[in-house]
Formats: C-alpha cells, structure tokens, sequence
C-alpha cells in the first residue's frame, strides 16, 4: 500500500491547485479537508462553491468561512469577495476538474484499487454488488458504493446519491484503502457522468448493462441520456469495456470504443451474436424457476456453468456481466463461475418472501422504469401459477412520461394491479396516479388505494396461496418522501408483518 495512505491528507492551496488556477494568493494556507457543504465545513477546510441546482455556493461563501474555511474556489469569484479575509481561487471548468482535484488531495487513491464501474438503466445495483462479492471471495476485498450505500457490504453508509459527488468519492476510495480494501465496485449513474464525478477516478473496468426509459426530466431525451452512458467508456486510462452487445446502444459503444481499451462482450443470446470478438462470454443456454438460474457459459477462457439462487433472465444477464468483469481483472474462469455460483441475492431485488402455508409468494423489486418493470413482471408471469398482482406507483418531480408506459405494462401482464403512492416528493398522489391509469386501456383489474402500506396489505390479503405479489418501486428504501417531509417506510417490514400477522 502506498504510505500515503496512512496520513491525514493536507496541501497548500497553490499545490492542489497547481495547474488548474492562476488566481495570485497574498498568503497560501495549508488546506486540511474539502467541502462542498457551508453546513458541513471544518475548520482548515477549503470550501468549493458551485452552481447548484437552486443557488450558487457562492451564497454561503460567509457561513462556510466562519465555520473555518481557510480558502475558497468557485469558477468564477464575484467583486465582493476582494474584501474576503481568506483567498479565493477562480478554477475555470470547475465542475469538471472538482474530481482530479480532490484526486490529488487524497493521494489518488482510486489508482491503488482495482476499480469496476457499472452503467445502464437497470442492473447497476446488481452487478456492482455481485462484482464486490464475488472479488471478496476470491481474497480480493472489495468494496461498494451506490444505490445501496457506500463502503464494506456488511457495514455500507447510507448515500443519498447512486454516485456520490467527487468530494467524497476520492474519500471513500481513501477510505476503503485505510481499511486494507484492494477493489471497489461502483454504480455510475447517468447524472454523475454528465457531471465529471469520475473526473481523477483510475477506472479498470467499465460495464454496460443495458438502455431503457428512465431519467428524460433531466437529460430530455433519450439520444442524451444514451450519450451520458456512453461517456463511462471514453474515460481517460479505461483498461477494459464489458458490454452487453445483446443491446443496441451497446453495439454502439463497442462499435465506438477506442481501440486502446479491451472489449469483453457479452450476450444472452448465444453464440450467434458472436462476430469475431477476440475477448467474450456468451449464453448458451439458460434455465430458471422460483428457486434459482442455471447458466451455460462460453467464453474466450472455454465453459463454464454457474448455478445460482438468483432468479430470472435479467439476474441470468447480471450473473454474465459479473463473470466477464471477474474475467477482465485476470482471475481464472473456473474461479471466478466457482464463487459466482455462491453470491447471494441483493436486498430489494426480487427479493422473495411468503410461499408457506396459505400466503402467496412475495417479492419485492426496485423496479421503477417501463423496462425494469417489464423484465421482473414477464419472469413472474412464468413462475405464476394462477395469478399476478402488481403493486406500484411513480415518484413524484421525476420523468413523468414513463408513468403511462409503466401502467400499460402493469396491466399487460398482471391480473390485478394495486396502484399506490411512491415518494409523491411536491405532486399531487392523485395526479401521479392519473398519468398511469392513462396508460391503461381498462380500470376493471385497477384498485387504487393511495396510502402504500393499505395498498400492499390489501393486494396481500386478496392473493391466494398460487399467487404471486409483485411489490415494486422502492425496493430496498426505508421511507418514503411525501411532500419535505421524510416518513419512515419499508416495503419489507410492511411484508414481514403481514406474515406475521397470518401466523
């Protein structure tokens, strides 16, 4: 490890900014910490102050300097700040270069770990898990930060961001190498791409799960959203690039890949999606019920079967893209389909509860886009054998266009469908609620009970014992956001006292 490591980290201001800013200082305080927070600002810190997506940081350059903040760095400093008593530096692109700032401050930590990125619409949750386990148990302890939390998998802190911003990303690598971590696996969202959170991130392997409809409120539309995946893969020093080819925005990028970065496809389709490809893993055959997949694998290292207690054709996909990422770090494919065939499942994925006495079988899935929706309902509608009943609804101030789109599945492959509310946030439940039912051709299978504990106790207690529950949107999430407010709110404490409750 490097000693580095070890010690607090601090620099001069002039040295952390050294090629990024011009600005003169009459005196170059030691900076012992960064923030991006006047609330959170320590003493010794330098306080960076963005353009945020309701003020300037610059608003809070007073509160952050009285909380201590030795230096302040902004993009562009107002008149005003000539009678600051602390220096201000003007960084021109500042939100692009924060990452390899913060880079240099913490000792370029990511440079010291085998890091994994995962992009896509659905699947980064998963797969980054499934990477961080299966390296841990092949004595490459690895670490996780995303959708579920940040740092060791039995020990994660709460993120309130799938991709933290670049400040504490850097942090989080330095601290997982304090701790002896060697690897982390982590989810890059589509925001934190057009916003250069990885900017000064050292990335190893990028993955691409896939494209779907998701997050058009804040790229508006889906070629820009495409674009934002596709950036992971023109990161500077990327080593290698697991691709789903089976998806059309992935032939893209390996199409469009630079010829310095190795490509790993992959594919669920078999070997006839195979065009010459040098480094490769494709399906040959797949199987899977209410207990488990069975995965038949060729790869450019020869077979391999892995039998695992995940389920479903998408967990079958997020099994490959593990696999090959394992592959592209260089550890044997024998190895690497051994300990793949030993993860467990993710909290809130088709997470699997009931199916004793008189309940139905239960599961509840993060799914909250048209096309994760669609995947999870289509392998519950195999298992099924009598009826579906599908729970769910959309977030309020997110992409309303997928609501219709998420109603017309529901109803397409559920016999009952439970529409309820899921972090609301400002809108009007009812109003949310109106927009799915638009996708609807018939309200006969529709109940639509608002409050989101009645709306699954009830869809519970009309399932048979044949039946299957389907609880989507929240996933592993423990509140629900109504308003400003925050209520304390899991789907599977919901669940568990049901069954409680039936004895």
């Amino acid at each position: 490890m490097n000693t580095s490591m070890s010690v607090e980290p601090s620099a001069t201001l002039s040295k952390l900014l050294a090629g990024f800013s011009r600005t003169a200082f009459d005196h170059d305080p030691v900076v012992k910490g960064l923030a991006l927070d006047s609330r959170i600002v320590f003493e010794g810190d330098c306080f960076f102050a963005l353009e945020g997506t309701r003020a300037h940081g610059m608003r809070y350059l007073h509160e952050a300097i009285s909380r201590g903040a030795v230096a302040v760095v902004t993009e562009r400093a107002p008149d005003c700040t000539a009678k600051v008593h602390v220096p201000v530096a003007e960084v021109p692109s500042l939100n692009e270069l924060l990452g390899k700032i913060a880079a240099r401050f913490f000792y370029h930590p990511s440079e010291h770990l085998a890091v994994i990125a995962v992009t896509g619409t659905n699947g980064k949750t998963t797969v980054a898990h499934l990477c961080a386990q299966a390296l841990s148990l092949l004595d490459l302890p690895c670490g996780y930060i995303g959708t579920l939390g940040r740092g060791p998998l039995n020990a994660l802190c709460p993120s309130g961001m799938t991709t933290p911003d670049a400040i504490t990303l850097q942090n989080e690598f330095k601290k997982l190498l304090k701790a002896d971590f060697r690897a982390v696996a982590l989810e890059a969202s589509s925001h934190s791409l057009v916003q250069s959170r990885l900017a000064g991130t050292a990335v190893d392997v990028a993955i691409f799960t896939g494209l779907g409809h998701d997050h058009l409120d804040y790229h508006g539309s889906l070629e820009a959203y495409a674009k934002a995946k596709q950036k992971l893969f023109q990161h500077p020093g990327l080593g290698h690039a697991v691709i789903n080819i089976d998806d059309e925005l992935g032939r893209r990028i390996r199409d469009e890949l630079n010829p310095a970065v190795q490509a790993w496809e992959c594919s669920l389709l078999g070997t006839s999606a195979h065009r010459g490809a040098k480094h490769y893993a494709y399906a040959r055959a797949v199987a899977y019920n209410v207990t488990g997949t069975r995965l038949d694998i060729l790869t450019s290292q020869g077979s391999a079967i892995i039998e695992s207690e995940l389920v479903g054709e998408f967990n079958a996909q997020n099994l490959l893209l593990a696999l090959t990422a394992m592959l592209a770090l260089n550890f044997p494919l024998t190895s690497a389909a051994a300990v793949l065939a030993r993860v467990k499942p993710v909290i809130g994925r088709l997470e699997a509860f009931g199916a004793t006495g008189n309940c139905p079988r239960i599961y509840i899935d993060y799914a909250h886009s048209p096309d994760s929706l669609e995947r999870v309902l289509k392998v519950l509608r195999a298992f099924a054998p009598t009826r579906v009943f599908s729970v769910f609804g959309c977030g309020g101030s997110r992409d309303r266009t997928k609501r219709p789109l998420m109603g017309s599945i529901a109803q397409r492959y559920s016999d009952h469908v439970y529409l309820t509310s899921d972090n609301p946030r400002d809108e009007d439940p009812k109003s949310i609620v109106n927009e799915i039912l638009a996708g609807f051709d018939s309200v006969d299978n529709v109940t639509v009970i608002e409050d989101r504990v009645h709306a699954i106790t009830t869809a519970l207690a009309a399932a048979s014992a044949t039946d299957i529950v389907l609880i989507a949107g929240k996933g592993h999430e423990t509140d629900q956001i109504i308003g400003t407010s925050t209520v304390p709110m899991s789907d599977q404490t919901i669940v568990r006292r049901w069954l409680e409750a039936q004895g």
